[in-house]
């Protein structure tokens, strides 16, 4: 039977990528996962998986949440046909050691011998799993949303590190610096101490969870050269949301405005934030505002306590649910001696009289969040919004048609709800 040229290149490219891809069997051989080039999180997933066959926690084989809705990206394993019929097809064979805190897994050794085509460094493995059951719906949920991702382009972010987020949208893939590798290194334990405190006793906080770091090394066969990746997977504080204005803050102001934002997706800073205060102010209820402070106070604690700054509150102006979404991101960096010569350079040659500049030290960067956060959220008597809603926890006092980001003062928005991530 003969086929156009053209038809005949794209089934060879199809036979090409399928013959390099990685299928990974898991939960019993119910679901398998597989490596897709240039989606560095599928082989996070991958690796995943494969430990946690090979290293199930006490519960047993992974399972799934039934509240999860079933269009996850995750393969069922009923498409085994399309294996079965390629037995050329690379295998995934593991080597995980058992035991260690950082397991290496080592992906495609059958045809990529010695090393594989990827080698994945779980960090903190355990930590990170038992973690995750207190936040994820499940491991496997965890691991299908990882299982395929999108490149990103987070506007406001001056790093220009990768960024991907998972094709269903629940997690955020970002590269981090060696500067914030080593950083976590040093305080994973008491980050770790510090969630498990604020699940058990029912802490507010409102940090944007870390769920994972690893240590990615992708192999290309043809030219013998590898690309190391260090990546963190964090949630992803706008899952499910309808996000009209983004604000990222420091609390500072000098060099914090922007005015090139003119989408949705463009986050504004602390001064956008303030002048759109004095013009089209955001009123939150007395009871989400104590939420807010007491979420604040607890994790500037901490983080000044692991001499974390230069962190940020992402607010997110949800006017779907009515409801401002909250979380403290970015806080991977400590304050070490080239930070500290930074802050001095600006003192001493940039920044202006009478103000800080945006480095300064984790006691002091710590006060002066705090008193930006106390200060320019703006409340209003709980009764306010009980008396014109019928859900005393949302915002009331938006017209329903009114698709405009910025109001007039006449149009104030009056916030009774504060969610700090999922």
């Amino acid at each position: 039977l003969l086929q156009p040229p053209e038809f005949s290149d794209d089934v060879s490219q199809v036979i090409m990528e399928e013959g390099s891809r990685l299928y990974i069997p898991f939960s019993c051989g119910d679901y398998m996962v597989s490596d897709y080039d240039g989606e560095i999180s599928s082989s996070v997933a991958c690796a995943l998986a494969s430990w946690n066959e090979l290293n199930p926690d006490e519960n047993g084989s992974l399972e799934r949440a039934n509240s999860v809705p079933s269009d996850f990206p995750l393969q069922d394993f009923s498409d085994r046909d399309m294996i079965i019929s390629a037995p050329s097809m690379p295998s995934a064979e593991s080597l995980v050691p058992h035991g260690p805190m950082h397991p290496e897994v080592n992906l495609g050794t059958e045809k990529y011998a010695p090393k594989g085509k990827y080698s994945v460094i779980i960090l903190y493995a355990e930590k990170f799993r038992d973690l995750r059951k207190d936040c994820c719906p499940s491991e496997l949920d965890y691991i299908a949303s990882l299982s395929r991702c999108k490149f990103w382009d987070a506007k406001g972010g001056k790093s220009k590190s990768l960024f991907a987020k998972t094709l269903d949208d629940r997690l955020i893939i970002k590269e981090i610096k060696k500067t914030e590798y080593d950083s976590f290194m040093k305080f994973a334990n008491h980050y770790f101490e510090y969630m498990e405190q604020s699940f058990k006793l029912g802490n507010q906080t409102c940090l944007a969870k870390i769920l994972g770091i690893y240590q990615v090394t992708i192999r290309h066969p043809k030219s013998g050269r590898e690309t190391k990746h260090d990546i963190m997977v964090q949630e992803n504080l706008s899952f499910g949301r309808n996000i009209t204005r983004q604000y990222d803050l420091k609390g500072a102001l000098h060099a914090r405005f922007t005015a090139t934002a003119d989408g949705a997706g463009d986050v504004l800073l602390d001064q956008n934030f303030v002048n759109d205060m004095n013009s089209s102010p955001l009123y939150v209820g007395q009871k989400a505002k104590r939420l807010l402070q007491r979420a604040v106070w607890n994790d500037t604690t901490f983080l000044t306590s692991i001499n974390v700054m230069d962190y940020s509150l992402l607010v997110g102006v949800d006017r779907q649910r009515k409801e401002l979404v909250c979380g403290i991101i970015d806080y991977l960096r400590q304050y070490t001696w080239d930070k500290q010569l930074e802050t001095w350079v600006k003192i001493s040659l940039v920044t202006p009289k009478n103000m800080l500049p945006t480095i300064i030290s984790p006691r002091e960067y710590k006060k002066r969040f705090r008193k930006f956060m106390d200060t320019h959220f703006l409340t209003v008597p709980d009764n306010w919004c009980s008396q014109r809603s019928s859900n005393p926890c949302k915002l009331c006092g938006i017209r329903s048609g009114d698709s405009s980001p910025v109001k007039s003062e006449k149009q104030a928005e009056q916030l009774n709800g504060f969610h700090a991530g999922d």
